[in-house]
Parts: structure tokens; C-alpha cells; sequence
């Protein structure tokens, strides 16, 4: 594999230590298509009867048979986005054709290629006219290409969208206060020194402009700029006491330390009502995008010692796959085509006609529907909202690496690891002592992963 994909692969190997304690029983078919194009170039599914687990809206439901009145889709089963659930139906062949979690922590695709419960479905990129490999950007196969148990490269799962954790600023504020409003910091330092410019407090100490606020927060995507994870890429072994870690905490620290504490800050003070700076938003979705100010977009800074490039983190908080020995794979993909393509893009449409001036889409990845969203939709929004889309669709293309996505860590960070890394961005707890603790947790959690789902004892 090249470095993207090694990067991606989380938890393969102990994943395929335990591939056979869940699904033994996965029955005959090994995803080769067997629908076929006809001379239109369209899909032909042969079996008409699909079922699939995982919750969608009952309007989604409905906008599925419209699009597909042919088709009996049976979703009266629902997935509680358990893998464990998964494997014991496919033990018992009641598996569904199609496996939808909106949930990536919980039900990792890494988990589930290990313990073999889904079918490749590289076959159907090449046989569909309706998902083709040139429709992806070039960096779609890092969140779902992993090494299965035949040692070979596969595509196990598609996907409708992918974030990106994105620096975000006021560029009102950054020309009000003798700042470039279109030059955002590229590294810490320069941030900590533009932050620094656009604090003020008024007679009581209190900040009335705060430069940077949402320092207590992202701690893992502060880590990827980097370019390395906090996590080994193939176990998911959390690494989490490092000396990147400790220079994101330093780092983070700094900024509730220029103003005097974090007990200065007031919730007057905040991104919405137009007196902050700058602030780290999920660019997928709308969040902190749609302001009464000029807002930039622009890739996380980067720390000082680290030598190139910008580094672009995407991940992926949603699979739909098709499970091992299902009665019928091709309708599987078929629905799973269709929500990431027609079901993603009407979901869209309706958004867009409901906010037709600030309507910011999801971002997607499948660049036909996107761009016929666009074609429809994106005229009608204001001239500020259409510039950062753009922004945003050149940073979405420079994604280079995936953020570790599995249930050890990432399901259990905001109950279990949180409070600690606020406890240190905050001054109450060394940034020592802090980590120590978070590695220690993080590792108690892999640990009873490893033994309580996955069986493995050693």
C-alpha cells in the first residue's frame, strides 16, 4: 500500500487476528456483480427485493421509492450500528444487503473488513455507470480501501460526504484592527501573534474582542496538522504522550494565558455574535460559515517545527457497505449508490429551497450530484457564501491524510479524555501529568476493546 492507504488502514491487523470468531458463516457470494448494463447504460437489478439496516428519515424512505417505484425496499429492521449485531446476524444468515452506520466511531470499517463481514465492491466502480472511479476525488479510496483477509487491496464501503476541520476568521475584524483580512495565520506562531492583536478587555479585565476561542477544542485535529496520527495506523494503539502533544497543549494554552485565564472569557464573547477572530469549524457542514461578517476559510495553521506543507485532515463519520453472503449484494448497492448520490443530493435540494440565499451544502464527494446541486442551487446564494465554497472545494481537494476513526479512542474521547484536556488547556492539571493520564485511559480503552469485542487475550 502507499503511505495514504497505510495511514487509513486502522486496526486491520488485530481486526484480522479475530476475523474468524464473528463470521464463520458468511455463505457463497464473494460481491462479483451480476447485474449488468443494458443498452441505455443504465443499472439492471435483477432481484427487486432489498433490505437494509440503518436509520434514515421515513421522507428519505419515500424518496427512495419515488426515484426507485420498482424496487420493495424492506428498512423494518433497523441496525443499532453494532458490528457485533452485524456478525451474528450474518452467523445465522439474516444479514441484510445493506449496512448503513452514521456512526464510524462505533462501528469502525477497519472493525468490520477484520472480522470479514463485508463484500469488495470495486467490481461495481467498474460495472455501474452511475458511480465511476473518475466521479471521486483522488483521495476517496483512503477512508474505505483496506487490506482484506485475502491480502489483497479492496473497496469495502462508499460514503456521501467528508469533513475537514478548517480555520475560519473574521476578516471584518482582521481589517477593523489593522490585520490583512485576506493573509490568515499559516503557522502558531503567527496565529498566537495575530490573537494576540485582536484581544481587548473592557474596565473590569473582561474580554469584550477575543482573538481565538475554541482553543479547548479539536485537540485531535491540532495533532494531525503534524501530518502523523495519534494513533498506530494499523492496531488503532493510541500514542497520545508524544512531543507533538505536548507542543498542541503548550500551544493551545497559550491563548486563554494571553488574556488572563479562561475565566475572562464571557459567553458574550463568541463566533456568532461577530467579536471573536478566528475559530476552527467542520467545513463539511455549515457550521460557522453563514455570518453577518466577511468570513475566510483557510487550512489549519501549521506547527513552527514542522518542516513542508499545510497538512489537509479529512474524516469520514459514515459507511454504507454490503454484508458477506447477503441474499442480494447488487440491491444492496444499489441502495447504497442511490443514498450517496440521489438520496445525499435530494436531501440537499430541499435545504437549498429553504434557504435559498444562505443555503451551505454538505459537502460531497461523488462530484456529479455535487455539481448539479450547484448548477441548480448555488446561483441564488449570496455572493459571500458562493466564494467560500470555492475556498472550501480547493482545500477538500488537498485532503492528505485521514483522521483515525475507531471505538477505543474516538468513541470514547469526549466522555473519558475531554475534561482532562481542558483540565491542562485551563491550567489546572500540568501538561505532563494531563497526558500521562489520557495515555493511560486511552490505553485501558483499547485493552478492554481488544478483549471485550474483539476477543483477543494476549
Amino acid at each position: 500500500m502507499n503511505k495514504k492507504r497505510i495511514i487509513s488502514a486502522l486496526l486491520c491487523a488485530a481486526m484480522i487476528v479475530s476475523a474468524g470468531v464473528m463470521a464463520s458463516s458468511c455463505g457463497d457470494n464473494d460481491g462479483t456483480p451480476s447485474g449488468s448494463t443494458d443498452s441505455s447504460d443504465e443499472w439492471v437489478l435483477a432481484d427487486k427485493n432489498v433490505t437494509m439496516w440503518g436509520g434514515f428519515g421515513e421522507d428519505y424512505y419515500e424518496n427512495f421509492k419515488r426515484d426507485n417505484p420498482d424496487i420493495n425496499l424492506n428498512y423494518a429492521t433497523s441496525s443499532d450500528n453494532s458490528l457485533v449485531t452485524l456478525a451474528a446476524a450474518i452467523q445465522s444468515g439474516n444479514q441484510p444487503d445493506m449496512f448503513y452506520t452514521n456512526n464510524a466511531a462505533n462501528a469502525p470499517l477497519g472493525d468490520a473488513v477484520g472480522r470479514d463481514l463485508l463484500l469488495p465492491l470495486e467490481g461495481y466502480f467498474d460495472r455501474d455507470p452511475n458511480y465511476k472511479w473518475e466521479d471521486l476525488p483522488e483521495w476517496y479510496d483512503m477512508f474505505v480501501k483496506y487490506t482484506g483477509n485475502d491480502g489483497q487491496d479492496h473497496i469495502y464501503a462508499v460514503y456521501t460526504d467528508v469533513s475537514v476541520a478548517c480555520l475560519v476568521w473574521n476578516k471584518d475584524m482582521f481589517e477593523a484592527n489593522g490585520l490583512d483580512p485576506d493573509k490568515p495565520p499559516t503557522t502558531w506562531s503567527e496565529m498566537q501573534t495575530m490573537a494576540s492583536q485582536l484581544n481587548k478587555t473592557d474596565s473590569n479585565g473582561m474580554l469584550s474582542q477575543a482573538g481565538f476561542t475554541s482553543y479547548n477544542w479539536w485537540f485531535q485535529h491540532w495533532r494531525l496538522t503534524y501530518g502523523t496520527t495519534y494513533q498506530d495506523p494499523l492496531t488503532g494503539e493510541p500514542n497520545i504522550n508524544t512531543p507533538e502533544m505536548q507542543n498542541v497543549m503548550n500551544f493551545l494554552k497559550s491563548f486563554p494565558e494571553s488574556f488572563g485565564g479562561a475565566d475572562r472569557l464571557p459567553e458574550t464573547v463568541n463566533w456568532g455574535a461577530g467579536n471573536v477572530g478566528m475559530a476552527i469549524a467542520d467545513t463539511g457542514y455549515s457550521q460557522n460559515m453563514v455570518n453577518d461578517f466577511e468570513t475566510g476559510i483557510a487550512i489549519m495553521p501549521k506547527p513552527d517545527d514542522k518542516e513542508g506543507d499545510q497538512v489537509v485532515a479529512g474524516y469520514a463519520w459514515q459507511w454504507y457497505g454490503v454484508p458477506k453472503g447477503c441474499k442480494n449484494p447488487d440491491g444492496g448497492w444499489t441502495v447504497a449508490r442511490w443514498a450517496v448520490t440521489g438520496g445525499c443530493a435530494g436531501v440537499q435540494a430541499r435545504a437549498a429551497l429553504e434557504n435559498p440565499e444562505t443555503w451551505v451544502p454538505v459537502y460531497q464527494v461523488h462530484k456529479p450530484s455535487k455539481q448539479e446541486l450547484f448548477d441548480r442551487y448555488l446561483e441564488g446564494c449570496r455572493e459571500d457564501i458562493q466564494e467560500i465554497l470555492m475556498k472550501r472545494e480547493e482545500i477538500f481537494d488537498q485532503i492528505s491524510i485521514a483522521r483515525p476513526v475507531n471505538a477505543p479512542i474516538n468513541a470514547n474521547w469526549e466522555s473519558a479524555l475531554e475534561t482532562k484536556c481542558v483540565e491542562i488547556i485551563n491550567g489546572e492539571t500540568t501538561v505532563t501529568d494531563g497526558l500521562d493520564y489520557i495515555q493511560k485511559v486511552g490505553m485501558q480503552l483499547y485493552e478492554d476493546y481488544r478483549s471485550d469485542v474483539l476477543g483477543i487475550t494476549e
